[in-house]
């Protein structure tokens, strides 16, 4: 009975995509759940697979619990594997469940308005909250929702990000961490931002709260020699025009607060882990 309910949750617990060589194919029993149980549509990979994982545990659990008789071997199974998940989900950093201001930066309250265009979000993978601040802006972002997966990634994408000099080198200047050793300065030439400015991109975003305090004074320096200086400017994002054309919207006043730790998102774990109420200033 426990194998027969293991060998499903291990299943479950793979996402979305079986990866079997190079070839990526959907996970029948995952996606059926995730339909079937519409409330898992609001959590994130790989918070929903861990749901499913915890639920067929429960399962296993509830099946070794019905065939013990003593109260107090129950009370003891039931305890240990509570024990158990409450120190994986803690070593895994999924637990407690990190909470911040669930509000988007008046940044992108300013991108809802103004001419059409794409947005290029810097840093680029430090969190997944830029997805959740596209619904307020509904603008194309650069690059989707990556998986940090080459077999996820679109091999235009890749070219564009190995031969624009202008992209690598943005991605260069905001890479979290220091620089890597013998890394080149990326050569940017004219017809590099001329090629992303055809794909249709007008702003790109920095997200302050990503920047390290010691690095933000030479980071704004070398975003300013390739961008031009911002057009837009608050406490938590800065905006760029490389492209031509002025601050996105006239009207939204620019939030001058101080960062406070409930401002800034956890690094790799952005985006809500619950319905939210937006309020805009």
């Amino acid at each position: 009975m426990l194998l027969a309910l293991a060998v499903p949750s291990l299943l479950v617990s793979v996402g979305p995509v079986l990866l079997i060589g190079e070839r990526g194919l959907p996970n029948p029993l995952y996606n059926a759940l995730v339909m079937a149980l519409p409330p898992l549509r609001r959590l994130w990979f790989p918070e929903r697979a861990l749901f499913l994982l915890a639920l067929a545990q429960a399962l296993a659990v509830g099946a070794l619990w019905a065939r013990l008789e003593a109260p107090k071997l129950r009370a003891g199974v039931a305890l240990a594997v509570v024990l158990v998940w409450g120190i994986e989900l803690r070593a895994g950093g999924l637990a407690p469940l990190p909470s911040w201001d669930a509000r988007p930066p008046a940044a992108y309250q300013c991108l809802a308005q103004g001419p059409p265009g794409a947005v290029i979000d810097l840093p680029e993978r430090w969190s997944a909250a830029h997805l959740y601040y596209q619904t307020v802006h509904g603008r194309p972002i650069f690059g989707g929702m990556l998986e940090g997966n080459a077999r996820f990634t679109p091999a235009e994408l890749t070219q564009l990000r190995e031969e624009n000099g202008l992209w690598s080198a943005l991605e260069a200047a905001t890479r979290p961490g220091p620089p890597s050793r013998g890394a080149r300065e990326a050569k940017v030439r004219p017809e590099d931002k001329a090629q992303l400015g055809a794909l249709g991109y007008r702003y790109v975003v920095l997200r302050r709260e990503a920047v390290p305090d010691r690095a933000a004074q030479g980071l704004l320096r070398r975003l300013e020699s390739l961008l031009g200086p911002p057009v837009y400017e608050d406490a938590r994002a800065l905006i760029y025009a490389p492209w031509g054309g002025e601050r996105p919207c006239a009207e939204l006043r620019p939030d001058k607060r101080r960062l406070g730790r409930t401002d800034v998102a956890p690094e790799e774990r952005a985006g809500p882990k619950r319905p939210v109420q937006l309020v805009f200033d």
